[in-house]
């Protein structure tokens, strides 16, 4: 920082510029080691992947909401969030989702003025996911779907397998037409290459 006077005698602080600044490193004065330093930030850029700020939508606040649909939902006018909008109060014992636009910038930007009672909006919600994805169709097709991958993922690793049995083999078969060739008489060059079929 530097301190600067006013024409008024009053101090003033100004932000010192990057080319003026003098970085040293004192390794002795470290408080953690480099390692641990690289692995919290590493942890620290995966939760703001997961949780930051992408395109233009905050996803950690949903995350850590304790409404259940919070961030899910998106309005049909503006493609806002669609959020808790107005808690409880006296005359309303339920929070109501809202378009988050229209809440906090009004007409101008989104129309959509359309609040519903947080029970009511979950209630519909869950009743018609439940509704779709436990449908005896939708569960059959699902666990159609897992076993055919699950067979090929199967297929996949015996084909492996039978490929490294067959390497295994040609290379005991190396092995022994290298020993056969040793004990007509020594020979560093079998005995190398011995070593390294091994």
């Amino acid at each position: 920082m530097l301190r600067l006077r006013s024409p008024k005698g009053t101090r003033v602080y100004q932000h010192r510029p990057q080319s003026e600044w003098r970085r040293v490193e004192i390794p002795e004065q470290r408080i953690v080691s480099e390692e641990l330093w690289n692995r919290s930030h590493k942890r620290l850029r995966l939760v703001q992947d997961l949780y930051g700020i992408r395109e233009g939508k905050r996803r950690g606040r949903a995350a850590a909401s304790p409404y259940l649909f919070t961030g899910l939902l998106e309005c049909s006018e503006c493609g806002g969030s669609i959020t808790i909008v107005s808690g409880r109060c006296r005359k309303r014992e339920d929070s109501r989702y809202g378009c988050s636009i229209h809440a906090q910038r009004g007409d101008s930007v989104c129309r959509n003025n359309l609040l519903i009672r947080r029970r009511d909006l979950e209630r519909q919600l869950l009743a018609g996911l439940n509704e779709r994805v436990l449908h005896p169709d939708v569960v059959a097709y699902t666990l159609k779907r897992f076993e055919e991958e699950f067979a090929k993922a199967l297929a996949a690793r015996r084909q492996g397998d039978a490929g490294l049995r067959h390497q295994a083999a040609e290379l005991e078969r190396n092995i022994a037409n290298q020993l056969r060739g040793l004990s007509d008489g020594y020979s560093p060059a079998i005995t190398a290459e011995i070593a390294e079929l091994e």
